[in-house]
């Protein structure tokens, strides 16, 4: 295993904390904080499991266009254990987990697939690499996650887009647009960060967001399926087959 590669799966195992929010930064800085969506708060006693799909439009500046779509699969027990499973490959906005490759089809076995265990029971984060039977320990970290901007920031608006259902899921939607003034970045006229998010307060759960930047491109994360019950609990632990290794610290 390379140690890039190795870099990609400890960054995906950083953001098994929690499901990152989508948020404009401050003008320069990052866009995104890592679409990992598993929550960075603690839920108790709405267990569910679901499938989805990670899509990917971006405009190239020869006029070149590329589409790119990926599944990933979530659950979570009624103790706040939360799994996530996907392919750990980076792409414009989204970071990295369940993302679409980048890469010409003969790389692609450079990538695998991992699954992403947060277990507040025990305040440990797991990187599993299916392939190797690797698991990769790590303390859970602390702290609140970024949120969404609020209309009281400089050049944000946000729009109530009212009540609807997706995968059989009652979801509340806001569209939040945050606007980068002209010369902010050298950037010659305004630049328009569009978020379209819709939320299931019953699950706490983003069932789907969709982030527009023209700068990016287009990437859109949702849910296809979701079914409330309690999903089977092996899956929030690692294999016994498995070899457990404490997560390395990289240092510049």
């Amino acid at each position: 295993m390379t140690e890039t590669l190795l870099r990609l799966i400890l960054t995906a195992t950083l953001a098994t904390n929690g499901i990152a929010q989508l948020r404009p930064s401050p003008p320069g800085g990052q866009i995104l904080d890592g679409q990992t969506l598993l929550s960075g708060d603690i839920v108790k006693d709405a267990p569910f499991s679901g499938k989805g799909v990670t899509e990917v439009h971006q405009i190239l500046s020869d006029g070149n266009e590329i589409d790119q779509s990926a599944p990933f699969s979530m659950a979570r027990d009624s103790a706040g254990r939360m799994r996530r499973e996907g392919i750990a490959v980076p792409i414009g906005a989204l970071g990295l987990l369940a993302a679409p490759p980048i890469v010409p089809p003969a790389s692609k076995q450079a990538f695998s697939p991992l699954i992403l265990i947060s277990d507040p029971v025990e305040g440990l984060t797991y990187t599993l690499i299916p392939p190797q039977k690797l698991a990769f320990r790590r303390r859970a970290l602390t702290g609140q996650m970024p949120s969404l901007p609020t209309p009281t920031q400089s050049g944000v608006v946000v729009e109530q887009l009212g009540v609807r259902e997706i995968a059989g899921v009652r979801v509340n939607g806001t569209l939040t647009t945050t606007t980068i003034a002209a010369g902010t970045v050298g950037n010659k006229a305004p630049i328009a960060i569009v978020i379209e998010r819709w939320y299931s307060s019953e699950l706490q759960l983003p069932v789907s967001v969709r982030f527009h930047d023209p700068r990016s491109g287009e990437t859109t994360f949702r849910f296809t399926e979701i079914r409330r019950q309690e999903p089977p609990p092996d899956g929030f632990h690692v294999p016994a087959d498995y070899t457990v290794r404490d997560a390395p610290i990289f240092r510049r």
